[in-house]
């Protein structure tokens, strides 16, 4: 049985180690011609339009979790919207 030191030295270790994946994940998108190039149309490339469209999703994801790592709230740095109100 592990005791406290013990286990917050292992869930330590296993944060490293899930900072290291997304990282090389993220390196791996962006180290992509296709991730920075415009983003192409549907109606003239649709299987590079599909592409891009999954690598910004992936990497919404993974910027999130690295947020999340680093102990911040992780919630998505996007563009705030004003929210509807019910009258």
């Amino acid at each position: 049985m592990m005791n406290k030191d013990q286990l917050l030295s292992s869930m330590r270790a296993r944060l490293e180690s899930l900072t290291e994946l997304v990282r090389s994940q993220v390196a791996e998108i962006e180290a992509d011609s296709r991730y920075h190039d415009d983003p192409a149309l549907v109606d003239v490339n649709a299987p590079l339009a599909l592409i891009q469209v999954e690598m910004q999703a992936r990497m919404s994801v993974l910027r999130q979790v690295e947020r999340i790592c680093a102990g911040e709230d992780g919630k998505p740095r996007g563009k705030k919207t004003k929210r509807r109100t019910t009258p």
